[in-house]
């Protein structure tokens, strides 16, 4: 769910087109007015027998951007992005990947946004420039096989300022990852991670500005206690700011 004032809310999801045992299902829109929902439904592939919106992300009320996927029966699947223009949603064509899930989607302006995902090889982002998806490769740290890399999570406060957090895996341990975009690439930025932990990851990231981001999710130490992590960004080093 996004909301850009008391009175406007959208939620995104998928809701049942059929008997549940057809396992046939579709893309949902809720918009809040201040006073009551309204319900719409985005277009979706017309192969498609399954397709859901799995996150939204508006620069202003009638500019949104809502991410997810779709299938069929007969095992084709892929990318959806559907648009928000202020009346109608509208599909728009996402450069493919195989295999590929897009987690998270961040748009600071109309013809601005930027979604990150995963696929069988390892990360990668979609960029929207206002007429167009093209798909922009993300680093896997050092030593790291792309399949044991994800990204979970985007913030934006601007075109070329986004960070973005998730986790990767080297050895046996489970490393929080965070990865800045400045207008042209992904940079792979240093993350501290809890002092014992066997696992630390990253699941959610918002940034008032590009020296202003917090990150929150969680770390496991050897003794299999889980911890709530919060990670600060302050425009030079992340830092632990605090584990509960």
């Amino acid at each position: 769910v996004k909301c850009r004032n008391p009175r406007w809310c959208v939620a995104v999801g998928a809701i049942i087109a059929g008997p549940p045992a057809s396992n046939s299902y579709v893309p949902v829109a809720d918009r809040w007015n201040g006073s009551t929902w309204r319900q719409d439904k985005p277009p979706a592939p017309a192969s498609a027998s399954q397709s859901e919106l799995t996150t939204v992300a508006c620069s202003g009320t009638t500019a949104c951007t809502a991410i997810g996927e779709w299938g069929n029966n007969k095992g084709a699947a892929g990318l959806l992005a559907d648009r928000w223009n202020g009346s109608s949603w509208k599909i728009q064509r996402l450069a493919p990947v195989a295999g590929g899930l897009l987690n998270a989607v961040s748009c600071p302006a109309a013809d601005a946004c930027r979604a990150v995902g995963s696929d069988g090889n390892g990360l990668f982002s979609e960029v929207w420039s206002g007429s167009s998806w093209k798909i922009v490769a993300v680093p896997a740290p050092t030593g790291t096989k792309g399949s044991n890399a994800a990204l979970w999570s985007v913030s934006c406060p601007a075109a070329d300022s986004c960070e973005a957090v998730g986790q990767y895996r080297k050895g046996s341990t489970i490393r929080p990852l965070a990865e800045f975009w400045n207008g042209s690439r992904w940079l792979i930025q240093a993350v501290p991670a809890v002092g014992g932990a066997t696992a630390s990851q990253l699941f959610g990231v918002s940034c008032l500005s590009a020296t202003d981001c917090e990150a929150s999710g969680n770390a496991h130490t050897t003794t299999s206690t889980e911890v709530g992590l919060l990670e600060k960004w302050n425009g030079i080093a992340w830092s632990v700011q605090d584990k509960v």
